[in-house]
């Protein structure tokens, strides 16, 4: 329980860094406790031009860097990018050398897809590498 005349300080402390509102609850019910400290708490934050102007901004999204292939044709990005423009396309790109291997084609089924990707791995000499890609379709 904290005193009225030393609340300032901690609504203070517990506000140096501009965590926010639900943040700084957070921080404050580990650690200390009055009547009313919720609405302090708002009342501090919404009175910050820092918390103001941080308080609409989306999370950011964790980045993940995918580790760099040892070799070509070792990892593929492959989508189909439909309808564009009218027709449906299948793109293969090596991760390695970014090398793109783009295919017209009428259908999306996995059968489909894989006839096409039968014929770059042909075309690239990596027939062992398909062989263990046919199980994720």
């Amino acid at each position: 329980m904290v005193p009225s005349m030393l609340r300032r300080q901690v609504l203070d402390l517990l506000h140096e860094c501009h965590l926010g509102i639900q943040r700084m609850k957070q921080l404050a019910r580990t650690a200390v406790y009055w009547p009313d400290i919720d609405s302090d708490i708002l009342d501090l934050c919404r009175q910050c031009w820092t918390c103001a102007g941080h308080q609409s901004e989306p999370s950011k999204a964790a980045v993940h860097t995918w580790m760099l292939p040892e070799k070509p044709w070792s990892r593929l990005n492959i989508d189909h990018a439909i309808d564009f423009p009218g027709l449906i396309w299948l793109v293969v790109t090596d991760a390695y050398t970014e090398h793109p291997c783009i295919h017209a084609t009428q259908s999306v089924s996995a059968k489909s897809t894989i006839k096409l990707l039968q014929e770059d791995f042909s075309h690239f000499g990596f027939t062992r590498s398909f062989n263990r890609l046919r199980c994720y379709f």
